[in-house]
């Protein structure tokens, strides 16, 4: 380029002073021109009028004259072939370079608003553009040039490579940000990166169009506020799907790895080096062809157990002189409320009729006994006072007390179940041909505590009174206890999750797959190319329709040359196979119920003999064992085990001629406990397989 390249002083040409148009009046050199001139152009360079005139854009000598010229004659004194085209100069690329009908071009690379002179100072430049990466550039200078530019004023700073043509708008090769650069020591070979700001990208993107990529789960990923950029959201909901996203222009595309239906280039013979051309296959130790989902699913399952009680004292009215009557409902009724769970149902049998009963006692013959349930009081009236009147009251104690009662006792409570769901996700072909290549993908998925699902759990283990579990929703079990299930499967919860985690593991497998690499070198360069792009190649070689995995321009800035090199890369698969997202049922694995829960619903009638020893709970009772060497000396009436007397509880007073009296002391109601295999976690698991395809790029070879 013959732009700022100052002309040496050596001599180009010596003229002697006499002329063929017009005699000269000295003697010497007419004209002295330092330096061999390679002009690329023809034309006339400059015209030289009575003294010599020299139009030039760029800065340094072209011509040197020894001495004033005196001409005695009008007319041109010298005529010095070729003229600078700035056409040319300007677009140095010429059309045949370019690719399709992009034309001639030249090269502009603008650093914060400043444009570097890069045919003074770059050899070559490469950009490179790979999927779901950042975009990088590489300049490299020409020798012993590059320390003419200012790296620091540069670094990290905004910067932009444009391609201009005339009379078409610049296109923008590339924009990113000085980022490093390498020294060559001695030679001063310098080489300059830049860099797109790709994560910079990610921060800018809107929430609509964060969404619009693949699908998202708070229990396979996290909650939407726990992320710290970004970046991190938008490479899991990639993780979705077989796609990449790459940003174009500054705009994030989304493009999926497999090819276009239709093309956005066709490449014949004529458009590819047939020496540039190679197929590789990646290791195949990538190979993944089964993924394990191992999904736990932490829920509640909701229990109702109902519990029937019945009492019957056996009293007749003759015990009534000995022991008082039996309980009264109000006893009963506040026992069984005490145990903590809801008491409905209840009934009872009151007192015995009045009437005259035959009872024996004190060891005499059977004597009658007027009975009457009925007592009352009498306050006679107030002679005194005119307006007092005798009063009477009457109380009827029949109902007051139970001869007999039943009752029902129900509680509601919940128990944490941990489901594992086991699914595998797999492709026979691909096993068949590589073998099984396993990865494992472990999500957890918690019982959201705070939604309408809590709400329920709450009100469920708040229960005050009695509710038909049945209208509850809830279903009879075979050990007798109703169950409800409180695991958010209405909402979606476990589906959307399993959903999404199906959807991971398959992308990971298909990425496995991709493992052909395909490289092309076009023969012409081509701007207009890019990663989100599908191209139907069709050469000698190599017939297919293939997805754009990267590609590399290289301008030769010094030969005014250049070239992309296109890289695809390819299912493989022993089957050609498609691949669509498919939604399965969560597998539920079945309950494991305690199986034949026991209690005792019989309230019976137990006394405490005189001076026996009262145990009121059971450690003090094995305690005291242990101390007796595991054989009590008492005798078994001398003791009495009140943790266990389970309905009404009285006590001998005295003895008196072999009849026995004594008094009530409590009445007690033992709800039995819930067996620990109901109430603590359940563990249960279900496993299920399903079948992915995986499509197989075809690609025809021809040797």
């Amino acid at each position: 380029m013959l732009a700022n390249q100052r002309l040496a002083t050596s001599k180009l040409a010596v003229k002697n002073s006499a002329s063929e148009f017009a005699p000269v009046d000295y003697e010497g050199d007419l004209c002295l021109t330092s330096q061999t001139v390679g002009i690329l152009y023809s034309g006339d360079l400059a015209v030289f009028k009575q003294s010599v005139i020299l139009n030039i854009e760029y800065s340094g000598d072209l011509c040197s004259v020894a001495e004033s010229v005196t001409a005695s004659y009008n007319g041109d004194l010298a005529v010095v072939s070729q003229y600078v085209s700035s056409t040319q100069q300007q677009y140095p690329f010429s059309s045949s370079v370019a690719f399709d009908d992009f034309g001639a071009f030249g090269i502009r690379i603008v650093s914060d608003g400043v444009e570097i002179p890069i045919c003074d100072y770059m050899q070559s430049i490469q950009v490179t553009f790979e999927e779901d990466k950042a975009s990088t550039a590489k300049m490299v200078f020409k020798q012993n040039t590059g320390e003419r530019v200012e790296l620091y004023r540069h670094l990290n700073k905004p910067m932009r490579i444009e391609l201009t043509r005339p009379n078409k708008p610049a296109y923008v090769l590339y924009e990113g940000k000085f980022d490093a650069s390498t020294y060559q020591i001695g030679n001063l070979w310098i080489e300059w990166n830049a860099v797109a700001p790709r994560e910079r990208l990610f921060e800018k993107m809107t929430d609509a169009q964060i969404n619009a990529i693949g699908v998202h789960d708070v229990n396979v990923f996290r909650k939407l506020d726990e992320y710290d950029d970004k970046r991190s959201l938008v490479n899991d909901r990639l993780s979705t799907i077989p796609a990449s996203l790459d940003f174009i222009n500054g705009n994030p595309i989304v493009t999926s790895w497999m090819p276009k239906q239709t093309a956005d280039y066709m490449l014949g013979a004529c458009d590819i080096l047939r020496l540039n051309a190679n197929n590789s296959v990646l290791s195949q130790e990538n190979i993944i062809n089964k993924v394990v989902i191992k999904l736990q699913h932490q829920w509640d399952l909701l229990y109702h157990a109902e519990r029937g009680y019945y009492f019957n004292s056996g009293y007749s009215v003759c015990d009534y002189a000995t022991w008082g009557q039996p309980p009264a409902n109000a006893t009963i009724k506040s026992a069984a409320q005490g145990t903590g769970w809801v008491m409905s149902d209840y009934s009872s049998k009151g007192l015995h009729p009045s009437g005259i009963y035959m009872c024996s006692w004190r060891g005499g013959n059977p004597a009658p006994m007027r009975w009457n349930p009925k007592n009352g009081t009498f306050t006679p009236a107030d002679n005194e006072d005119n307006d007092s009147h005798d009063f009477r009251t009457v109380t009827d104690l029949t109902n007051m007390f139970a001869q007999s009662a039943s009752l029902k006792l129900s509680t509601r409570w919940a128990q944490p179940i941990e489901e594992m769901i086991e699914v595998t996700v797999q492709n026979n072909a691909s096993i068949g041909r590589y073998e099984e290549r396993e990865s494992t993908l472990n999500i957890t998925v918690y019982q959201d505590r705070e939604d309408a699902t809590d709400r329920k759990i709450k009100r469920w283990e708040n229960y005050n009174t009695y509710k038909n579990p049945v209208r509850s929703g809830a279903e009879k079990q075979s050990n007798g206890y109703w169950t409800r299930r409180a695991d958010n499967i209405d909402k979606g919860a476990l589906q959307n999750a399993l959903n999404v985690a199906k959807q991971v593991a398959e992308t990971q497998i298909l990425s496995s797959h991709r493992s052909i690499e395909m490289t092309l070198r076009t023969s012409k360069f081509a701007p207009q190319f890019n990663v989100t792009q599908t191209h139907d190649i069709d050469f000698q070689h190599v017939k297919g329709r293939f997805k754009v995995a990267r590609v590399v321009h290289d301008l030769d800035l010094t030969n005014k040359w250049a070239h992309t090199e296109v890289t695809y890369k390819l299912f493989s698969s022993a089957l050609n196979q498609t691949y669509s997202v498919q939604n399965i049922q969560p597998p539920r694995a079945a309950l494991n119920l305690f199986a034949n829960p026991t209690y005792n619903g019989n309230l019976g009638v137990h006394t405490i003999e005189m001076n026996a020893q009262v145990f009121d709970d059971e450690e003090d009772y094995l305690d005291w064992a242990d101390e007796q060497g595991g054989m009590p000396s008492i005798a078994t009436g001398q003791r009495f085990l009140y943790y266990k007397a389970n309905g009404l509880i009285r006590e001998e007073t005295y003895t008196d001629r072999g009849v026995t009296f004594g008094q009530e002391v409590e009445f007690q109601v033992i709800a039995d406990e819930i067996e620990e295999e109901s109430t603590e976690t359940m563990e249960i698991e279900a496993k299920t397989t399903v079948e992915m395809g995986i499509p197989n790029d075809l690609q025809e070879l021809v040797a």
